[in-house]
This record gives C-alpha cells, structure tokens and sequence, in this order.
C-alpha cells in the first residue's frame, strides 16, 4: 500500500486540482485508512512478532509515511496503555478531553472535530498524559518530515496537498469509528 502510494503521487504531479481532490478523496484516504490500521496491528507487534519488536518499529515508520504526520512510534507508546486502561479519562488517551466534548457539542462542531481528529489524536496524549520524547519519536519525526520535503520537492504541490488532503478529509470522514 505504502508503493502503491508513492506512485500516486508521482501520477499527480502534473494533474488538476480536481483529479487530485478526487484520487484524495477515492484513493488516498482509503490507503490511509488501510495503512493506519496497518500500524495499529504493528503497534501490537504483529507483523514481525514479539521477538523482533524494532523490526515492527522500522515497518511502522515506512507505513507512516503516505499519512504526512509521524505518529507511528508516539501511538505505540500510548496505544498499549490505552488497552491496558479503557475508559481511565487520565490513561486512555483514545477518549476524547472533557474540553473537546464541550466545544464540539453540536452537528457542525462534531463534523469540525471529526476532520480535525488526526491532529487530535496525535497531539491529545502529548497534552493529557505527557511522557518523555524518545529517540526513536525524534527519528519518526525526522523521517517523515524528510519524506514530506522529497515530496514537495520532487513531485510538487499537488501530490503534498493530496498526502494532506487524504489525511484530514477523507481517511476520518471515512471512519465510522469516530462518531459517536
């Protein structure tokens, strides 16, 4: 999924605005979501096994790379935990904040968290239950700005507005699981 993606981008780097939106919309954002689900399974060490657990780090890293935000790594740590403590509103960091369930209490405030919920799924552990930034975060964060960069530089801007455009449109608005 992740090659199939690369190619993509470059079959959109010189398309219209409105290909782009479409191949985000039919394509992209059901990669995405296949590789987000991908990274859930390799959050358990599925792919390699509990024997070789940065060998699943190092795949995690490769499938985070069409999603355009590095959390790979960062939704490991977390993610066990939140098996570990469903339901605990400080340990579970699935579960959306007491101020996001007041600001996005109504139908156009639930669409607006529902495309933002990338960015809160990403940075809501971090502001709820801090831990200490890792090296293998720094690398996930390393790599993958890099790869958004090589993007941009190389296959312009529409294959970068579609890695976006999949992320935050369409891979959510998708995900049934989010709406509550």
């Amino acid at each position: 999924m992740v090659l199939v993606q690369f190619f993509m981008f470059y079959l959109l780097k010189d398309q219209s605005w409105m290909v782009v939106i479409i191949a985000a919309y039919c394509f992209g954002g059901v990669i995405n979501h296949s590789l987000m689900l991908a990274i859930h399974e390799i959050a358990h060490n599925l792919a390699f096994g509990h024997a070789r657990p940065m060998a699943n780090k190092i795949l995690g890293m490769f499938a985070n790379l069409p999603i355009g935000l590095p959390f790979s790594v960062t939704f490991k740590f977390y993610h066990l935990e939140h098996h570990r403590y469903q339901g605990d509103e400080k340990l579970d960091t699935d579960i959306p904040t007491y101020v996001e369930a007041k600001l996005f209490c109504t139908t156009f405030g639930k669409f607006v968290w529902l495309v933002l919920q990338p960015l809160f799924y990403a940075f809501r552990p971090v502001v709820t239950y801090p831990k200490p930034v890792t090296r293998l975060e720094l690398l996930n964060t390393a790599i993958q700005m890099s790869f958004n960069v090589f993007i941009y530089y190389y296959c312009g801007t529409y294959p970068a507005v579609q890695l976006i455009f999949s992320l935050f449109i369409v891979s959510h608005l998708r995900a049934g699981c989010f709406i509550g």
